[in-house]
């Protein structure tokens, strides 16, 4: 085999998408020959009636199910542990996961854990384990909110107690926010009445999210021609549909229909935007949701930025272009390439504050003096080195300009 090193991507999740077609997953677990599957959800995602469809599908499918909804934000490893629990006690074959990106995530690991035995930290390279030989179990994926993509990635993030390993701090102390692999879904089900009514707060955290993966996967160094086509088409609509979305979920009244509608595309297209890999965004804010359970999204909108801005000097190009697909472009030729920089950096802030999030770490909860801690534990992550490369003292400058 030859030692040098190429790129690749696949996209072996099927998509199906339309209002209503959460009503197709009993059908199709049933085609697949599923006579058994573990609906995971969270007690809100429940409560608010958006399993409903996808229960009564399961039922006249003729398919057994249980349920299990004891997921939190910024799922634990002990949640995925206690999720293989419960898929084992319903002897499931299929997994179907109603939710945001934690219940998604938690879901995925659960199969990991199915297919490959041991504990989740077994299985996350970041913290010593290796990549899980054996794809997770099969699972349908149902996103509830606009943003994180999980419905169509090969991985899911966890948080992990590790004690001392830990980066310390208040917040949850000895904490690492690290991702397990070979858990890609079988099946994306987008269903725009299962966000139609999306609380504008959420709706803003995830749809930053998504714009977060969007933007940082089309700077990176191992981004292609292939997967800038999916990140180019999930930032010129996100930065048209999440104002208009943002608007129209807080006008009483309003039709939110086909904003929510290409939103919820939007996002997928993020998703898979991700191919070509996210960075120090990711990485820092990981750390910081590890440690303090901040909101993911807007802890991602804070650092955007931030990290792009150190970067600057060598992303010019690249941000040039991103610029235009925001609707700012960059100017006549010849236009001084480091103001084009900051203008476009500038256009992601005022898109941020468009939607009323926060613009500093401080804001979400986050510590001055928790930040060393934070740019060691961001660190651990590949996407460290990502969209350059970057110390310890690097990330904690970051961490410093975005407080």
């Amino acid at each position: 085999m030859s030692a040098t090193r190429f790129s690749s991507f696949s996209l072996p999740t099927e998509t199906i998408f339309g209002w209503g077609c959460a009503a197709e997953v009993g059908p199709r677990a049933a085609h697949a020959g599923w006579g058994r599957a573990l609906l995971v959800t969270d007690r809100g995602v429940r409560g608010a009636g958006l399993t409903r469809t996808v229960e009564a599908s399961l039922r006249q499918a003729a398919v057994v199910y249980d349920v299990f909804d004891a997921v939190s934000p910024n799922p634990r490893d002990v949640e995925a542990e206690a999720c293989l629990a419960a898929l084992t006690a319903v002897r499931a074959d299929v997994l179907v996961a109603v939710g945001g990106g934690s219940v998604i995530d938690a879901a995925k690991a659960a199969g990991v854990l199915r297919a490959n035995g041991g504990r989740a930290r077994d299985w996350c390279p970041a913290l010593g384990g290796r990549t899980p030989p054996q794809p997770g179990l099969p699972l349908y994926a149902l996103p509830t909110t606009t943003g994180t993509g999980s419905e169509v990635s090969g991985g899911a993030v966890l948080t992990f107690d590790v004690g001392d390993q830990g980066g310390g701090g208040s917040g949850n102390g000895g904490a690492s926010k690290n991702g397990i692999g070979n858990c890609q879904p079988a099946l994306a089900v987008l269903d725009p009445a299962l966000v139609v009514d999306l609380p504008a707060p959420v709706l803003a955290a995830s749809g930053l999210d998504a714009l977060s993966h969007a933007t940082e996967s089309y700077v990176s160094p191992r981004a292609s021609l292939f997967t800038r086509a999916f990140s180019a088409q999930a930032i010129r609509t996100i930065a048209v549909a999440l104002p208009a979305a943002w608007h129209a979920a807080r006008t009483p009244g309003a039709d939110r229909g086909p904003t929510m509608e290409t939103m919820l595309y939007a996002a997928n297209i993020a998703g898979r935007s991700m191919l070509g890999r996210t960075g120090q965004v990711h990485a820092i804010s990981r750390a910081v949701g590890a440690f303090f359970d901040t909101v993911h999204g807007l802890t991602n909108a804070v650092l955007l930025p931030v990290v792009l801005a150190h970067h600057a000097p060598a992303l010019r190009g690249l941000l040039a272009e991103v610029g235009s697909l925001l609707g700012d472009p960059a100017g006549p030729p010849g236009s001084d390439p480091a103001a084009v920089a900051a203008r476009v950096i500038d256009a992601l802030a005022r898109l941020r504050e468009t939607v009323g999030a926060p613009a500093r770490l401080r804001e979400v909860g986050v510590p001055r003096e928790a930040l060393p801690r934070i740019a060691a534990e961001a660190l651990r992550t590949e996407q460290s080195q990502n969209p350059g490369p970057a110390t310890e003292a690097d990330l904690l400058a970051m961490c410093e300009r975005a407080w």
